[in-house]
């Protein structure tokens, strides 16, 4: 029978359980934890697909458009950080896509107000758009013409 040891708690360990007693320090950990681990199980996924179609890093790299050790870094990265547009290469690459889906937990997402473009009534009349009125700038070039 192995007895375990178990681990003692590191001074990191010690503040942060401190600082998780504040609510608000808390609910900012976990959104920053939850982004962490979406990238991370994104580029796990990139990874176990580029496995299982039997590529290399290089080879992934190259059909990418990429420097291999780039690609070589971001798939060994205990803590990868990659671009949007690193993301979308690697994952065209290996024949997957990205589909946004509400988060259970995630509140409604807000609406914007669709932006409303200059128009002009006439050569004379000045550009308008509603609610606001227009830049210093465009009411200059639009009193030269």
């Amino acid at each position: 029978m192995t007895t375990r040891k178990t681990k003692e708690p590191t001074g990191f360990d010690k503040y942060l359980e401190q600082r998780m007693t504040d609510p608000k320090f808390a609910a900012e950990y976990e959104r920053e934890r939850a982004v962490i681990d979406s990238i991370d199980t994104l580029i796990r996924a990139i990874d176990d697909a580029r496995e299982s179609l039997e590529l290399t890093k290089a080879d992934m790299a190259r059909k990418a458009g990429m420097l291999p050790e780039i690609v070589r870094r971001l798939l060994t990265s205990k803590e990868p950080n990659p671009t949007f547009e690193t993301v979308l290469r690697l994952l065209h690459t290996v024949g997957l896509e990205i589909v946004a889906v509400p988060a259970a937990s995630s509140p409604a997402p807000r609406t914007r107000r669709a932006l409303v473009p200059y128009r002009r009534v006439s050569k004379s009349a000045p550009a308008t758009r509603s609610r606001r009125t227009a830049p210093p700038a465009k009411r200059e070039l639009d009193r030269a013409y």
